[in-house]
Formats: C-alpha cells, sequence, structure tokens
C-alpha cells in the first residue's frame, strides 16, 4: 500500500470505525490480540474457498502492545496469557473513538470509550507490528521486517502528525558517561555510568534509535543486541524524559542516540536508576495520585502504592534552591513517626529523621 492509499484507509476509519464497538476479542499464538468490529462477512478467497470476518478488525500482531484504562494499566503483551485474555475482553462492547500515531515507526494509540486505550511499540525486526481491516477487504499495515521496510514506514509516518509528550526529569548529576553494558539474571539490559551510576531497564521493553533510525530493540537476536548497543559506550547521556503514567522513557545521548522504553507487563517497577547501589529513583506504574490540589499547585505531590497502601510524597525541584530541594525528591513518611527523629524511612525501611530526601527524581 503506497503513502496515499494508506492516507485514504486512515481517513475511512476515523469517519466510519467511530460507529462501532468491539464485538469480539481473542489472543490467537503468543501475544497476538484481535478486536473485531461490526458483523460476519462472508466473502470467497482467490482459491476458491468460502471464508468469513467481522467488517473491522484490528490486529496487534509484533509489536509489543498494553491497554490502559484512565492511564492505569490493565494488561499487556509481556504478561501471562490468562492476563492477556482477562485484558482484552474488557474492550468488548467499547466504542472505537480515534487513533494517534507516536512515532515515526507508527507506533499507535487506538482509544475507545471509559478512558480505554491500546498502545503499541516497535522492537522487533519483524513483518506484522499492526495491521487494520477494513470492510472492503483492503488493510491498513505496518512492516517492519527490515530496514528498507521500516524506511517505507517511516515516509508514510511523514504525512501523518506525530504525537509525543515527553516530560523533562531533573537529575543532578549531569553528562555522564556511559562505561558498560551488562544484563542481569533475566537477561535485562543493564546501563552502567561513571560514578557508580546505572540504568537497570527490569520489566520494560525498549529499542535504540541514532537520528531517528531503528537500530535495535529487545527482542531481536542477541548478537545483533550486542554490536548495537556496545555503541552507546563512551556516550554522554544528556537527558531523560517521561511521557506517561506508565513510565515509558526516553534517554538521550550524545551524537543522536535514544533509547526508549515501553511497560507492557503487569510489574510495577519498570526500570531504575541506582548511585553505588542506592536506589535514587524508580519508575513505578502503581501509584495513585492522592494530592491535594492546593499542594500540587504548590508542586508537592502525594502518592499511594496499590499494592500496600503506603504514601510517597514527591517534590518538584525549585529554581534556585540549593541542595536536594533545588531538585526533584521523594520521601517515605513513617507511620509509626514518633518525633522528627524517625519522620522518614530509607530505602530499607528503617526510620530517618527529617529533612532525609529518599530518592532523587531526574
Amino acid at each position: 500500500m503506497n503513502n496515499k492509499q494508506f492516507s485514504n484507509a486512515y481517513e475511512l476509519i476515523k469517519l466510519n470505525l467511530v460507529n462501532f464497538s468491539v464485538n469480539r476479542a481473542f489472543n490467537s499464538i503468543g501475544s497476538n490480540v484481535f478486536f473485531e468490529f461490526g458483523k460476519e462477512r462472508k466473502f470467497v478467497l482467490k482459491n476458491g474457498k468460502e471464508s468469513s470476518q467481522k467488517e473491522w478488525s484490528i490486529w496487534i500482531g509484533d509489536a509489543s502492545w498494553r491497554i490502559t484504562k484512565n492511564g492505569k494499566y490493565i494488561g499487556g503483551s509481556g504478561d501471562s496469557p490468562e492476563n492477556i485474555q482477562l485484558s482484552i475482553q474488557k474492550l468488548l462492547g467499547k466504542r472505537f473513538q480515534s487513533l494517534q500515531f507516536l512515532s515515526s515507526f507508527l507506533d499507535v494509540e487506538f482509544h475507545f470509550d471509559d478512558g480505554y486505550q491500546i498502545t503499541t511499540f516497535f522492537n522487533w525486526l519483524e513483518e506484522n507490528q499492526w495491521t487494520l481491516f477494513l470492510p472492503d477487504q483492503t488493510n491498513i499495515s505496518v512492516n517492519c521486517s527490515n530496514y528498507e521496510e521500516i524506511e517505507n514506514v517511516q515516509n508514510t509516518a511523514s504525512d501523518f502528525l506525530i504525537i509525543e509528550n515527553y516530560k523533562k526529569l531533573n537529575f543532578p548529576k549531569n553528562e555522564l558517561v556511559l562505561t558498560e553494558i551488562t544484563y542481569d539474571d533475566h537477561g535485562q539490559l543493564i546501563c552502567c555510568f561513571e560514578d557508580g551510576c546505572s540504568i537497570n531497564l527490569e520489566n520494560c521493553t525498549w529499542r535504540l534509535e541514532k537520528a531517528q533510525t531503528y537500530l535495535i530493540g529487545c527482542l531481536d537476536e542477541e548478537q545483533d543486541k550486542i554490536n548495537k548497543m556496545s555503541e552507546l559506550i563512551g556516550k554522554k547521556i544528556k537527558q531523560i524524559d517521561v511521557a506517561n503514567s506508565m513510565m515509558d522513557a526516553r534517554f538521550q545521548f550524545e551524537d543522536q542516540y535514544v533509547l526508549r522504553t515501553f511497560a507492557c507487563c503487569y510489574k510495577v517497577n519498570q526500570w531504575k536508576i541506582t548511585s553505588n547501589d542506592n536506589l535514587i529513583f524508580c519508575a513505578n506504574i502503581q501509584l495513585d495520585d492522592v494530592s491535594h490540589p492546593e499542594a500540587k499547585e504548590e508542586k508537592h505531590h502525594k502518592f499511594r502504592d496499590k499494592r500496600t497502601g503506603e504514601i510517597i510524597q514527591y517534590d518538584e525541584g525549585q529554581p534556585g534552591e540549593t541542595g536536594h530541594e533545588g531538585y526533584d525528591h521523594y520521601h517515605r513518611p513513617n507511620p509509626n513517626s514518633k518525633n522528627k527523629g524517625d519522620y522518614y524511612l530509607d530505602s530499607n525501611g528503617n526510620p530517618v529523621p527529617k529533612g532525609w530526601q529518599l530518592l532523587t527524581k531526574m
């Protein structure tokens, strides 16, 4: 399908799919999922055999994906088959509202009634990232099976508005040099920097780009990952951004290298940063915002851990302030505090005095 055909199909989707709700959702092989709309239609294949399909269908194939509701995680491609099945069934009866593209690789976000969203993320050299079937038996599809096809996808993407909502995180240690890349016992990527800092991509998927060109993703061949990721060694990290409540991140390095992450697994911590084995930031997706509106206006936030009920305080850095007040930081209030000497808890749960900042956020 050429760019004009893709654009025409896109306009048809925007105009017509909004009249339909999901009436069938199923998981086929691996993390492949289908969402179908409309009536069953019969047609004859080229080989003469009769087949049938719904009027509209979204097939998410080789892309990583997740379902959220009002910014809260429901399920994703990295979950168990049982959780995948449970999560996709929540879309039944939900009317399609819109779609938008999130990158030049046509990562897409489908919007539905009641705040439901399906979001995809390309991180694997495979043919079918996602496909949307139309009633006239045509489809629009994203093929990222090789670098030539990826270039075609990016050419198509140039005709569309790309939505990115990243927000810069403040970090007191600027422009650290990446000195080593290792992997933990589960094969998850760890980027080690000078001064004892490291970034551990614990439970998220990721991809590496250079000058908006795809280099490698977490699901590609192991040796290819080792070779491509080694290009980052010796590079300075320039900036870190987070896009949303799922803690999807963009780590920007010099020479236009960018490492992006994506949450698609029901794990609390997606990625973390440590300094000499001390935790200084953890990308947590299971916190509820319980901030008071007036306190929030003053850049003081409060979150409740949905698993434990624990309260975490987050204070944004104040321009011109010295010490930790000049940077974004966290506190863990001690629920059993008796005085200022045990007002907070450290990362190990031990009481510490008031004025102690637990985590320094970038």
